[in-house]
């Protein structure tokens, strides 16, 4: 059996309980994937990189999903000009649109 050090001193060395630690974790990631995935979708390319790099227990991405996203997607934007002039969409964001309802 392989040894990979002494955990308990890390598990010793917090300030916190360690279960406050993996709520944290547990609470963030997925507000934080949301946050990231629907910026990357929306092309905001500086709000992705605030996203990534600040680390605020999930309060800067909730209040990005709430008030700074915008409203549609990229995809159901052009889907939506296309019908307007008379165009048929392309494939790609005909799919794009129906994946999201």
């Amino acid at each position: 059996m392989m040894y990979f050090g002494d955990y308990t001193l890390i598990y010793n060395a917090l300030p916190f309980p360690g279960w406050l630690l993996a709520l944290v974790i547990i609470w963030t990631v997925p507000w934080k994937g949301a946050a990231l995935w629907r910026a990357a979708r929306n092309r905001q390319k500086i709000w992705f990189c605030i996203l990534l790099v600040v680390n605020s227990l999930a309060i800067l991405e909730i209040l990005y999903l709430k008030f700074w996203q915008r409203k549609k997607d990229i995809t159901e934007q052009n889907l939506g000009q296309n019908k307007q002039n008379g165009q048929s969409a392309p494939a790609e964001q005909k799919t794009a649109a129906q994946a999201e309802i």
